[in-house]
C-alpha cells in the first residue's frame, strides 16, 4: 500500500491568499503560502456558511470559513457505471461517499476537511477526502496548532537570519539550532531556509503509468482493462484515477472509460 501525502493543517487564508503554482500533468500541483509552505493536500476546520446543490443534483458545494477566511469545498457525482467489475463498483462507491457527505452537512456545522486544493478560474478551492462534524474544543485545539507552526516558523526564520551573520554554511545553521533548540521542527528549519521539498506524490510512479496507458489509448480505455495492464494494488490505482480525474486530467467519456482531456 503506497503512503498518503501528509494533509497539512492549515488556516483558510493562507490558501486563498497564497499563490497557485500549476506542475506538469505527472506532479500535484500546489498552492505556496505566505510563509513558503507548498500545500497540495489540507487539512482545515471551521464553520458552514452556505452550502448549494445544482438542480440535476450532480454537483454540491459548501463554503467554510474559520474566521480567517472563507473557502469552497466541491464534490461531483461520478457517472454510473454498468461493468460488473469491484474495483470499479469500490472506485465509484468511495467516490460517491465524498459527494454524497456534502449533502449531511448544513449550513452553521463545525467541520473538519481533509482534501486536495484544486484551482479553476483563478479560484482554489478543496475537492474533500473526508468530512466530519467536530466540537468547539476540537476546533480550538486545530487552532491552537496552527497558531504554533506559524509562530514556529516565523521565529525560526528570524532566528536564521541572524545566525546567518555567524555562520555561511547552511549545514553548521542546522546544526546549531538543533543543538541548541531541540524543540524546533525539521520541517520548520527546511521552509525557513527554502529547502522544504515540494509536494510529492508517493503514486508518482504509478501515476505515470497510469498515464502512458491512458495516452495510448485514443478512444479512452475501459477501466477493467486498465486495472489489468497496470502494476500496482487496486486501492492505489483507484486512488491515482480519481486524482486525475477531479484534477481535469482525465475524464469519463462513458460510465467505466477514462480518457485523457
Amino acid at each position: 500500500m503506497i503512503e498518503r501525502q501528509t494533509a497539512r493543517k492549515v488556516r483558510i487564508k493562507d490558501i486563498v491568499n497564497g499563490r497557485w503554482v500549476k506542475k506538469d500533468g505527472m506532479i500535484p500541483s500546489y498552492a505556496i503560502t505566505f510563509y513558503g509552505e507548498k500545500v497540495s493536500r489540507l487539512e482545515v476546520t471551521g464553520t458552514i456558511v452556505a452550502t448549494f446543490t445544482s438542480d440535476n443534483e450532480n454537483f454540491r458545494t459548501i463554503t467554510i470559513d474559520d474566521s480567517s477566511e472563507t473557502i469552497r469545498v466541491k464534490a461531483f457525482k461520478p457517472l454510473e457505471s454498468s461493468s460488473d467489475d469491484q474495483s470499479e463498483a469500490n472506485r465509484i462507491e468511495k467516490a460517491l461517499k465524498s459527494f454524497d457527505i456534502l449533502n449531511k452537512i448544513k449550513t452553521g456545522d463545525l467541520v473538519n476537511i481533509v482534501g486536495r486544493i484544486r484551482e479553476y478560474n483563478e479560484e482554489m478551492y478543496i475537492m474533500p477526502e473526508m468530512v466530519r462534524k467536530i466540537t468547539p474544543q476540537e476546533e480550538t485545539i486545530f487552532r491552537l496548532l496552527t497558531t504554533e507552526k506559524i509562530s514556529g516558523i516565523k521565529k525560526t526564520g528570524e532566528m536564521i537570519s541572524k545566525l546567518r551573520e555567524k555562520y555561511e554554511d547552511d549545514d553548521n545553521i542546522v546544526e546549531y539550532i538543533k543543538r541548541t533548540y531541540p524543540d524546533i521542527k525539521d520541517y520548520w528549519i527546511k521552509l525557513s531556509l527554502n529547502q522544504a521539498e515540494e509536494p510529492g506524490d508517493d503514486r508518482l510512479e504509478l501515476r505515470k503509468q497510469i498515464m502512458k496507458i491512458i495516452e495510448v489509448s485514443s478512444d479512452g480505455i475501459k477501466y477493467t482493462e486498465l486495472l489489468e495492464k497496470v502494476k500496482g494494488q487496486d486501492s492505489d490505482i483507484e486512488a491515482v484515477i480519481n486524482d486525475l480525474l477531479n484534477e481535469g486530467i482525465c475524464y469519463e467519456p462513458m460510465p467505466g472509460i477514462i480518457k485523457k482531456i
